[in-house]
This record gives C-alpha cells, sequence and structure tokens, in this order.
C-alpha cells in the first residue's frame, strides 16, 4: 500500500465537511420520502465522491514522478487515522441526514394533508401500528432517539420550537412565514410532538402506537408486566440523551419567550387567552413532549392543516387555568402556615432568589447556563416561585 500522506486525508475531510453541509441541495423528488438506508447511501455517495476527487487532486498534483495513490489506499489509511476535522465531518452528516429526513417527512405531510385522509395514506406508505407488530423495535427506537436528538439542534428547528412558524429548508425566514393574524399555529408541547411524528413516520411507525410503545418500555405501569423485550445500556443511553437534548431545546424555547399570557380582542369585545408561555419552569414529560404524557390523540397531524380554533382556545384556557390554580395553591400553603413558618419560609425562597440570580449573571449565555437551569432541583424551584408569586402580591 501506498503511504498516504495526512494533507491529503485532511483536505478529504474538510471537502466533506462543506458538501454535507450543503446536503440536501434541492427539494426531495416524489411525494415517497425515501427510506433511511436510502438516504446513509446518498451521505456515503457524496464523502466517497469527495475522497475520490481529494486522491485526483493530489496525484495531479504530484505528475508521474512517484506512483500514484489509490482510491483504496486512501480508505484503508482512513480506518487508522484520529484527526479532530474527522468529528467534524461526523458531526456534519448527522445534521445533513435529519435535514434530509425533516425535508422529505414535510413534504410528504404536505402532500398527505391535500389528500385528505391522513390515516389511509400513512396505512398506504406501510407505517407500522399495532395491527402489524406488537411494539416498536429497540432499533427503530434508538434510530428515532438519535434523529430526535439531532434535530432539536438544528437552528431551523430550534427557530420553529422558539416561535412555531412553518420550517423552510429554502431559505425564506420564518418571519415571512408569519400567517394574518401573526399566531403560532401550535402551542409550544405540540411544536416538539410535531417533530416527533416526523421523525417517527421516518423510522416506519404511527406516531401514536410509536408513542405508546414506548411509554411502555420505558415508563411501565403495573398492567404492562415485565416485558421481555427490555431495553440494553445502550439503548437507555440513546433515551437520555433524546431526553436531555429535548429539554435543553425546550429551555432554549422558554427562554427566547417573555413569560407572559398573551391576549387579544375579539369582535365582540372579549378577550381571550391566545397563547401561553413560560420562561420559569420544570421541564417535565409534558412541557417538553416527554413519554410519559403521550396521549393518542396529543400529536398533531400536520403543522400546515387548518387548527380547530375552538378547541386551540379551550386547550389553552385549560392550561392557563390550571397554572393559575397551582399557583393559588401555593400561595394558600403559604398563608396557612404559622407566622414564625412563614416568615422562614420567605427568608428561604428570598436567599434562593438572590442565589439564583447571582449564579446566573456569572454564567455565559449558552449551554452552561442551560446546563444550571436544567440542574436546578425541584426544592429550590418550590422557593423560587414562592418568591416570585409572594412579592407579586405585595404591594
Amino acid at each position: 500500500m501506498t503511504p498516504v500522506p495526512p494533507s491529503l486525508l485532511i483536505s478529504f475531510f474538510e471537502a466533506a465537511t462543506a458538501s454535507l453541509n450543503r446536503h440536501p441541495d434541492s427539494a426531495p423528488s416524489g411525494h415517497i420520502p425515501l427510506s433511511l438506508d436510502a438516504q446513509r447511501q446518498a451521505l456515503l455517495k457524496i464523502q466517497v465522491q469527495s475522497l475520490q476527487e481529494a486522491v485526483s487532486r493530489y496525484n495531479d498534483e504530484r505528475g508521474t514522478e512517484t506512483e500514484g495513490i489509490t482510491l483504496q489506499d486512501a480508505q484503508e489509511a482512513l480506518k487508522n487515522s484520529n484527526f479532530a476535522v474527522a468529528r467534524g465531518m461526523e458531526d456534519a452528516a448527522r445534521c445533513a441526514l435529519v435535514r434530509a429526513v425533516l425535508q422529505a417527512e414535510l413534504a410528504w405531510d404536505s402532500w398527505v394533508v391535500r389528500q385528505g385522509s391522513v390515516e389511509n395514506e400513512e396505512r398506504s406508505r406501510g407505517l407500522k401500528d399495532e395491527n402489524d407488530v406488537n411494539s416498536m423495535s429497540l432499533d427503530s427506537i434508538k434510530e428515532f432517539c438519535g434523529l430526535c436528538s439531532a434535530a432539536v439542534n438544528l437552528p431551523v428547528v430550534e427557530k420553529y420550537l422558539r416561535n412555531g412558524k412553518d420550517i423552510s429548508f429554502d431559505g425564506t425566514t420564518n418571519d415571512e412565514q408569519e400567517d394574518d393574524s401573526g399566531e403560532s399555529r401550535l402551542t409550544p408541547p405540540e411544536r416538539m410532538e410535531y417533530i416527533h411524528l416526523l421523525l417517527l413516520r421516518a423510522v416506519g411507525y404511527r406516531a401514536a402506537f410509536a408513542k405508546t410503545s414506548m411509554q411502555k418500555l420505558f415508563f411501565p405501569g403495573e398492567e404492562d408486566g415485565n416485558d421481555a423485550n427490555s431495553p440494553d445500556a445502550e439503548l437507555q443511553e440513546a433515551f437520555g440523551n433524546f431526553l436531555n437534548a429535548t429539554a435543553t431545546a425546550a429551555n432554549k424555547a422558554a427562554m427566547a419567550s417573555s413569560s407572559s399570557l398573551q391576549a387579544s380582542t375579539l369582535s365582540d369585545g372579549n378577550t381571550r387567552v391566545v397563547s401561553v408561555q413560560h420562561s420559569e419552569r420544570t421541564v417535565s414529560g409534558e412541557a417538553v413532549g416527554g413519554m410519559s404524557a403521550i396521549t393518542n390523540d396529543a400529536v398533531p397531524l400536520a403543522q400546515s392543516m387548518e387548527e380547530h380554533d375552538d378547541e386551540r382556545q379551550r386547550r389553552q384556557l385549560a392550561m392557563a387555568r390550571k397554572a393559575a390554580a397551582l399557583q393559588q395553591g401555593l400561595l394558600n400553603e403559604v398563608h396557612a402556615m404559622e407566622e414564625i413558618e412563614r416568615e422562614k419560609i420567605l427568608a428561604d425562597a428570598k436567599d434562593a432568589h438572590l442565589s439564583f440570580l447571582a449564579r446566573v449573571s456569572e454564567l455565559p449565555i449558552g449551554e452552561e447556563r442551560l446546563h444550571f437551569l436544567q440542574s436546578i432541583d425541584s426544592d429550590t424551584q418550590r422557593l423560587l416561585a414562592i418568591h416570585k408569586l409572594w412579592e407579586a402580591q405585595t404591594p
């Protein structure tokens, strides 16, 4: 085997990374999305082509003075290479795969809605549910977790989770896609559910069945019994990474929003709640679209379908009432305390608040601050809520 210089391999990694960052460079052809295997083959083709071009450039520059390097030589050298730029290429490939999958699934979702029967089209496509299998395969769950963990870090998905406007890969901005009312068509939990819906379809399952299957696997109830098809350590790690990535994405979206109830006035003069947003909250399964809060009707069928406004308003009003009831219950609990106990809890709450502000001010905006917010324990969260509520009611 002819020795392969590091400069050739580095040239390959850089060229492949640049090409992967541009993938996909065109809209998907046909309305049936490519399989994940086919998507991966497309990425492999890009990498092989980049390697061929790097080898050809190197040989052309060297001329005929020495024996040329073959593609096989370069491939063998790659097996034993350990360059930092290789990790950059791997990250680019991971993001390229998710972009291609999301773009294809978004196109199919829009097509399905136009057909008028989502269930029939899902069955025609061969997406599996309880009529086909007893549960979602462990490999498919691992696949879904990996795709979702990467997807929530894509800038276009981060924007979608933050403001709820249509996901676009064609260069248009989210602001350009805002509807006439200026309102997001989906609530924040529904946006995360929609990403789940697309990626569960990509791994071959109907969303409601897949999420029920995962819930039974990772959060089994007494009625589920002991499942012999239990998750191994690798799957547990993938699922944990999925939950952490989803929680971090939800925190990013929450930090970008103000803690407020936005209201609009109807033509008859009445006021209705159109969205509920919280920037300080406990990140639970329900808040981030986690498995513990999934029901069969929790997944929106399509981002582009017409929202049922009355149902949405009832759901959002119910969320607002629930939040208000929880806050009032916490205040009532503090009021019911003996004066000495109340003074102590309020002092502790103030200390927690000041400590929280001091710590946050020390941390730069970004991942480090997000990790800190995510690590706050439930007792501290309760004290922070008490301080905020008590200060709000004090003249």
